[in-house]
């Protein structure tokens, strides 16, 4: 299949405006001939049926550069609010991280020097959904950051354009990064299936 480049259509464009303004004037020139013309009236007569021919040609044209301006006008409004809604995005993830982190490896009151992260990972291998029920109701703020980074990955798998899939991937990537890949499938299991009903699939488990 053939894909014509974007210069050969400029041209193609270009030829057919100049054809499309021309062609009255051959066409008059066939018919009556071409010369200086000696009186006003034979003047007036030319350009009354150049213009009748030319006044829907131009009025043509200007709607296709309207409608070009407009077309572009959009994609420019697109381009602009997508790129303001990927920066939103990741600056909110890397944010939710940060917390997250925080939030991890402090200290729980009571535990012998065990962190969030420490007692989050025993219940979590136990397996008893009232443990871990226990522990997210005592964790509120762990669980609104763990949502709040999800929903911006949610917000970013949302398109099929390649910056924001491009986008998306560099925020899966850094949550593994800051947190590792078997910490963010916990918080994604153990929080967000229970926030959604559904599994999300940012993290998925390694096929056996």
């Amino acid at each position: 299949m053939n894909i014509v480049s974007k210069s050969t259509k400029q041209k193609i464009v270009v030829t057919l405006i100049i054809v499309a303004f021309l062609m009255p004037v051959i066409l008059y020139a066939c018919n009556f001939g071409v010369g200086i013309w000696r009186t006003q009236e034979e003047w007036a007569k030319m350009g009354s049926a150049l213009g009748g021919i030319y006044a829907p040609i131009l009025s043509l044209l200007t709607l296709i550069v309207i409608v070009r301006q407009l077309n572009l006008q959009w994609q420019m409004n697109k381009f602009q609010h997508d790129q303001w809604y990927i920066d939103k995005c990741m600056s909110q993830g890397h944010k939710a991280l940060v917390n997250l982190k925080c939030i991890l490896s402090a200290e729980i009151k009571g535990q012998d020097g065990v962190t969030c992260q420490e007692l989050f990972e025993k219940i979590h291998e136990r397996g008893k959904k009232h443990e871990i029920d226990v522990f997210l109701q005592c964790n509120l703020q762990l669980q609104s950051a763990t949502t709040f980074f999800f929903s911006n990955l949610e917000g970013l798998r949302s398109s099929n354009e390649p910056i924001y899939k491009t986008s998306y991937m560099d925020l899966v990537t850094e949550g593994s990064s800051v947190l590792g890949y078997v910490q963010m499938q916990m918080l994604e299991e153990q929080i967000m299936f229970k926030v959604n009903g559904r599994p999300l699939s940012h993290y998925p488990k390694a096929s056996k």
